[in-house]
């Protein structure tokens, strides 16, 4: 199994949700925080992203907002060090990158492994734990009263 998505989330804004499970004890919570996220229509956070990259001399780090639209519409705007947004909305993806001057357009269809990211991501946002339980064996722990982790780890194919 490999780790998918490990996500750190204010509970109150709930961009991302986040408490653990610890087996039995957790699943009350995690049941709480799945169906808080089901009522949320509108989401904002700001991000910071840490990529480990071999080709890289050191990380690369994006900073940006992550914007979240009930039913399945997902925007991510990184706003350094270079400027992009990626729209995620039904089945596709589109991806504009103001620094380089270019769009692309992306069926989820013709990328399974960015399907099933986008997916996890927007099931997590709507709530909707069976979606998640598809594909992912999903670990929840508390955090500090205002924060948990939602750990999603995929199972292998």
């Amino acid at each position: 199994m490999t780790r998918f998505a490990r996500a750190l989330l204010p509970l109150p804004a709930v961009m991302f949700a986040g408490f653990a499970s610890h087996a039995r004890a957790a699943e009350p919570a995690l049941a709480e925080v799945m169906q808080m996220l089901a009522g949320v229509k509108i989401s904002h956070a700001r991000f910071v992203e840490t990529r480990h990259m071999a080709i890289l001399a050191k990380p690369l780090v994006l900073g940006g907002r992550l914007s979240y639209t009930r039913p399945n519409q997902l925007e991510r705007q990184v706003l350094a060090p270079y400027e992009e947004k990626t729209l995620i909305a039904d089945k596709q993806i589109i991806i504009e990158n103001r620094t380089r001057n270019q769009r692309t357009l992306l069926s989820t269809a013709d990328h399974p492994a960015l399907f099933a990211f986008t997916e996890a991501l927007r099931a997590t946002l709507a709530g909707d734990r069976a979606a998640l339980e598809r594909l992912h064996r999903l670990e929840y722990e508390e955090g500090d009263g205002s924060r948990a982790i939602i750990e999603l780890t995929a199972d292998p194919a």
